[in-house]
């Protein structure tokens, strides 16, 4: 059986220096491994380090030390084999959605399949509001359609910085839903960056929990939790309850 990692972090440091002050270690020989199919969230307080970390593994900055591999492949810039999905939604303004979603559908010669945007854009819930502006969009629409372009180029592995972390508790929640629904069905590997205890319960199989000043590993948390589940389930509860205790240590 193959048990090699889909994605690994492997002693990664990061000290960004600074004008005229001592330079400032935001991470500290942190590893851990994401596995195929996994859905894997980094959780921690602010300036622990969690969005260094994915932007590292989305090959936008280079670690001070340590590597980032996908399938033993060392990280060292951008690949079409990561999708990221940041809380900004970066989508272009002057584009309908449709449009940013082909965006992420193109192959490097410029071609695109229309059935798969427009699959995208039905699975997310966005279809009706193809030809519109992101300007008329609500934040959540706004999201959905960040994640049908992330989807539309087929990575294999999902980057997800705090996606949610901007809108009302209501819509959060019914994307991470969804979220959840699109990752049953396509198995992808993801990693999300999150600082909401009960958002890292919820979604994640694995738990990976920072601390800071510098951001190191402070805990692997397995969450075995069955799905559906349920966020009044005394199981889940159990599963905060856990993170918290850790948290606490």
């Amino acid at each position: 059986m193959d048990t090699t990692p889909k994605l690994r972090f492997d002693r990664i440091d990061m000290v960004f220096s600074r004008p005229k002050q001592p330079p400032v270690q935001i991470l500290k020989s942190v590893s851990f491994n994401v596995g195929e199919g996994e859905f894997v969230c980094l959780l921690g307080p602010s300036g622990c380090g969690k969005s260094t970390l994915l932007n590292i593994a989305a090959g936008l900055l280079k670690p001070s030390a340590g590597t980032v591999s996908v399938d033993s492949k060392i990280v060292t810039g951008p690949g079409r084999d990561r999708g990221v999905v940041f809380q900004e939604y970066a989508l272009f303004p002057w584009l309908t959605v449709r449009q940013n979603v082909i965006l992420g559908a193109k192959s490097a010669d410029g071609k695109f399949d229309g059935d798969k945007v427009d699959h995208f854009l039905i699975v997310t819930g966005m279809y009706d509001h193809r030809d519109k502006l992101p300007k008329e969009l609500s934040g959540g629409m706004k999201q959905r359609a960040a994640i049908a372009r992330t989807l539309a180029n087929d990575p294999e592995i999902i980057l997800m910085d705090e996606p949610f972390g901007a809108l009302d508790p209501y819509t959060r929640e019914a994307l991470q839903d969804q979220l959840i629904e699109l990752w049953s069905g396509s198995k992808k590997t993801i990693l999300f960056v999150t600082h909401s205890v009960e958002e890292a319960a919820y979604l994640a199989g694995t738990v990976i929990l920072l601390k800071a000043h510098p951001g190191e590993l402070k805990a692997t948390i397995s969450n075995e939790v069955a799905w559906p589940r349920e966020r009044a389930s005394e199981d889940l509860i159990g599963i905060e309850r856990t993170i918290r205790s850790v948290e606490r240590t």
